[in-house]
């Protein structure tokens, strides 16, 4: 999964949705000069965006950075995040739903 917020996407794996923060494991991150608006997965590790300067990028998740995003980034703001994509996947047949957090900091 990926969750896009100010300029960063952040890379997820959830093992055990029912742990928590503790049941994901964070893969990697990007972090882009604009703003990211949009972000959908068009394969498995390619990620198109749509920033503030109203460019399309293409993001190979390999090239991400490893680990979590650290700076600004609050656990409990993450799960909220988190919480609501798995609550929208669930109410809709799209399992890749593209999400944008911009304003979470």
């Amino acid at each position: 999964m990926a969750i896009g917020w100010g300029k960063v996407v952040q890379l997820i794996e959830i093992e055990n949705p029912h742990k928590g923060i503790q049941g994901y494991v964070f893969n990697g991150f990007y972090e882009s000069d604009y703003e990211i608006h949009g972000l959908k997965w068009i394969a498995e590790d390619v990620l198109l965006t749509f920033t503030s300067a109203r460019e399309f990028r293409l993001l190979y998740s390999g090239n991400f950075a490893p680990g979590k995003y650290k700076e600004r980034m609050r656990e409990e703001v993450l799960e909220s995040a988190l919480m609501k994509k798995l609550n929208k996947q669930m109410d809709t047949p799209e399992l890749e739903t593209p999400v944008s957090y911009t304003h979470l900091r």
